[in-house]
């Protein structure tokens, strides 16, 4: 039998009344996870308690089979091609790594107990290792108890935690995340669920983000061996339980339903006290950045040191290592001619999740067959980049075109603060498709560039065939950096367009110009000089 221990949201944009019904839970057989089996030569990396561990979490976005209702490899749940599935991912991971870094002192204190006068020093930090989309309408619209999701999708499951992320019902507005951790198969399986509104990363942005956070936060403690705190023996006598409250009036103190525990500080007994109002991780709160006590941190660490757990624990070397991992299109069609331009489609690799990086190196070569990743010639070497890995369009530095071929693309990435460099390489083929011939009817085209070199002052013209919404980007191919030039909010009609740009700030360079209309991509190069 399957149970969940109770119920949460994390974080409100407005105060909401205390002891509200919140989804969040622990799913496990009869309330405890299965046991760890350790194997005789087991030995566990970074024993140190000293030192902050590293562990790996991969994300997943689902979406519906149609791929709308949330974050797309490409757009945002409304459809802004400024911000993706890839760096809201990225977004989370570092925001709750924040709150983890900037650990809170403990409100709540229990009687006879030692608190440090400083906050104690949270070992734990996330790496991204993976985003991962999923276009699935049953699992989108599944219990929010259910981990079919983590059955079907599941990436290196004994080494990096799963994180799903799946939105609470269209309507949801105001409402706060929700979450549900799931030990079933023990420290060798480790998943949690959250679910968010989409209306409040529309509406509250910034709130939506730091609470999606602090509610992964709070989930992931469920996964290392931390319990609710206010209304059980949590084992750590630095969380006091909340005191009781005759909360239905009839003079009978329930435990542990009627124990406190308050959202917020509001004008509504109990939770009009601040002796009553908690901060705790594993409490129910919206205060941000959250406290972990002693204790806590030290279950956390042993859990990472003495069971399987620890084999999702990447290093402890005292600094953020960086992690490789990009999207790209397994097939090229070499042939398609885009009728717009007279010049091949773009090659785009999107290095967006990449994690920690300052600095990346491209490679490419021509491999014999899918399964061979050594080289047999046609080698590409970009040398190393400058900054971030960002989206970069392979066709402006290799030839795809010639059709049944196969290639291997690497990408190494380094923070040079923290080595090792990391790497991921992965094989495409190039096909013949469709000729010169579009399969869908063309709704932009004849993108031109004039005055190319430019110093600053260059004019860029195009014609839309169709009423619809037009971005257009610059992308500084060396840096993977991307520039919006034309939001989206703007309805384009049918017509031909003349735009002035003036690219006097940027630095001297190769610039790639993508124009993105209602799921057409067009683009060429700009040079800087």
């Amino acid at each position: 039998m399957l149970m969940f221990f109770g119920i949460i949201f994390f974080g409100a944009p407005d105060p909401l009344s205390a002891q509200t019904s919140f989804l969040c839970g622990t799913a496990s057989p009869e309330g405890n996870e299965p046991p760890d089996s350790l194997p005789e030569n087991f030995q566990p990396i970074c024993t140190d308690t000293s030192l902050v561990k590293y562990i790996r979490v991969n994300f997943h976005i689902v979406l519906r089979d149609d791929g709308t209702g949330n974050f797309t490899e490409t757009t945002d749940p409304f459809g802004d091609p400024s911000y993706n599935g890839y760096q809201r991912a990225e977004d989370i991971i570092n925001k709750a790594n924040e709150e983890l870094a900037n650990n809170a002192g403990m409100w709540r204190k229990a009687p006879g107990v030692f608190y440090p006068v400083n906050p104690p020093e949270n070992k734990v930090r996330y790496l991204l290792t993976g985003v991962y989309f999923h276009r699935n309408t049953q699992i989108y619209e599944s219990p929010w108890y259910d981990f079919a999701v983590h059955d079907l999708y599941g990436v290196n499951t004994d080494t990096e935690i799963n994180v799903y992320s799946i939105p609470l019902p269209e309507g949801s507005d105001g409402r706060e995340p929700s979450g549900v951790a799931n030990t079933v198969y023990g420290t060798s399986n480790l998943a949690t669920k959250i679910e968010d509104a989409l209306e409040n990363y529309l509406n509250y942005p910034e709130w939506s983000l730091e609470h999606f956070a602090a509610n992964l936060n709070h989930e992931v403690g469920h996964l290392l061996k931390l319990l609710h705190t206010w209304d059980r023996d949590d084992e750590c006598e630095d969380t006091p339980k909340g005191d009781l409250y005759d909360y239905n009036g009839n003079g009978i103190l329930e435990d542990p339903q009627e124990r406190i525990n308050c959202w917020d500080f509001n004008s509504t007994p109990p939770c009009n006290d601040w002796d009553n109002i908690s901060n705790n991780i594993m409490d129910y709160n919206q205060w941000v950045p959250h406290a972990y006590s002693v204790c806590q941190i030290a279950r956390m660490n042993d859990k990472l040191t003495n069971t399987l757990a620890n084999n999702y624990v990447h290093s402890c070397n005292g600094c953020m290592p960086s992690v490789a991992f990009f999207a790209l299109p397994s097939e090229y069609c070499s042939d398609v001619i885009n009728p717009g331009t007279g010049t091949i489609y773009p090659l785009l690799l999107n290095g967006q999740a990449s994690f920690a990086e300052n600095r990346y190196l491209l490679e490419i070569c021509e491999v014999s067959s899918p399964d061979d990743f050594d080289c047999d010639g046609n080698y590409y070497n970009s040398g190393w980049q400058v900054g971030p890995l960002g989206i970069l369009d392979l066709t402006q530095v290799y030839d795809f075109t010639t059709p049944d071929r196969f290639y291997k693309v690497k990408i190494i990435v380094d923070n040079t603060d923290c080595p090792l460099s990391d790497e991921m390489e992965v094989i495409i083929r190039t096909k013949e498709c469709m000729g010169t011939t579009d399969p869908e009817p063309v709704k932009i085209r004849n993108l031109v560039v004039y005055t190319n070199p430019t110093n600053g002052i260059t004019n860029v013209g195009y014609e839309i065939l169709e009423e619809g919404n037009l971005n257009l980007y610059l992308t500084d191919f060396s840096t993977g950096f991307l520039f919006q030039i034309i939001a989206d909010s703007q309805v384009r009609s049918p017509g031909t367009y003349l735009e002035t740009l003036d690219l006097s700030i940027l630095q001297p360079g190769p610039y790639r110009l993508m124009a993105f209309f209602q799921g057409e991509v067009l683009s060429q190069t700009i040079i800087k000089q």
